[in-house]
């Protein structure tokens, strides 16, 4: 699924390529998130094509109401759980296939933002 040129009502300029962010409806509510094609600039400028590559959207309970870290981690505890366990165990995994190599865990606090756009 694409958000193509004809559809864009907004884009914010800190948009990038490959950016990943949230796609909002006109009156500012979530429907989708994606990896933007071409910076805000170029998004602007086009009559056709892709701008924005969505990711496969499944349906979401929201909560309304103030947000925050601790409401984020209660609201997801379950998938984060699921995410450290698959995590662990594959970290278990390779280290015991590889009992001749030093255990080594490589983090990535990828920090990305989420600018406003709107389709």
């Amino acid at each position: 699924m694409s958000v193509l040129a004809p559809g864009l009502v907004f884009i914010d300029d800190a948009v990038c390529a490959e950016m990943k962010f949230f796609i909002l409806a006109q009156d500012g509510s979530p429907v989708g998130v994606g990896r933007a094609k071409v910076d805000a600039a170029t998004a602007r400028s086009m009559k056709k094509g892709s701008i924005v590559r969505t990711r496969r959207n499944i349906s979401s309970v929201i909560v309304p109401g103030a947000a925050g870290w601790e409401a984020a981690v209660t609201a997801n505890a379950g998938v984060l759980e699921d995410a450290e366990s698959s995590a662990l165990g594959f970290v278990q995994e390779v280290t015991q296939k590889n009992p001749q190599l030093a255990a080594n865990v490589s983090y990535s606090g990828e920090k990305t933002a989420s600018p406003r756009c709107w389709w």
